[in-house]
């Protein structure tokens, strides 16, 4: 076995040169991890493939709730966007959530953020029926653990009103805006282009509930904070 110092061993293969020449049974899970990170970091994108896969090879021979697997499949993920592969992308991101769940249960808060990723990657497709139920999860679980007052949570809130007001649910829609609103508005700066954003399609699920002049007071705000950008 070698010896010698991991950040000595790493440097031996130039962190992406030549790794043909490293010999990866004399490396760890978190050698090439860490190797793999280095060389994404330096936009060496095919061989931080070749070492993430590496380390996932290494991590499915791990017990089912060791969350190592989780860790390299996010990794992979991020590196498929990184890459513009937008459908590989998700089926790595599905592949992180579902170890997760093996690995931490369904109703662990580390499983909020993939939930989030997910719904926010079929919202930006506008496959908003596929978007709601992961946002619903992640509310929940955020919730539960942070309380009603937290950044995270306002921003879970937000992405599934968003995904309710275009299947045309207004009426579930308005009051997630409002819990939202309530919490991002005393967060974020008072002209952040988010606020903008969130209040035109809020002004739009006013409008659709018969509340037409509530709805001009926010659409004059929103064009305010627009013109203000």
């Amino acid at each position: 076995m070698d010896r010698r110092p991991r950040s000595h061993r790493l440097a031996a293969c130039g962190l992406a040169a030549s790794l043909a020449a490293c010999q990866y049974p004399a490396f760890g899970w978190e050698d090439l991890m860490e190797a793999g990170h280095e060389a994404y970091l330096h936009g060496q994108h095919a061989d931080a493939e070749e070492l993430l896969l590496e380390a996932l090879a290494r991590a499915d021979r791990f017990p089912p709730d060791d969350v190592r697997r989780v860790t390299t499949l996010t990794a992979l993920a991020e590196l498929a966007d990184a890459q513009i592969r937008p459908e590989e992308a998700e089926t790595l991101y599905r592949q992180a959530l579902a170890a997760a769940e093996q690995a931490l249960g369904p109703v662990h808060l580390d499983l909020a953020p993939l939930l989030v990723t997910l719904a926010d990657r079929y919202a930006d497709q506008r496959l908003h029926a596929e978007a709601a139920p992961l946002y619903e999860r992640a509310v929940v679980l955020l919730e539960a653990e942070l309380g009603r007052y937290h950044l995270d949570v306002a921003t879970a809130l937000a992405g599934l009103a968003s995904a309710y007001y275009h299947q045309g649910f207004h009426a579930e829609a308005a009051p997630l805006y409002e819990r939202s609103l309530e919490v991002l508005e005393l967060m974020l700066e008072p002209d952040n282009v988010r606020l903008a954003d969130l209040l035109a399609e809020y002004a739009g699920v006013l409008r659709a509930t018969d509340r037409g002049l509530e709805a001009v007071a926010i659409e004059r705000r929103v064009l305010a904070l627009r013109s203000a950008l």
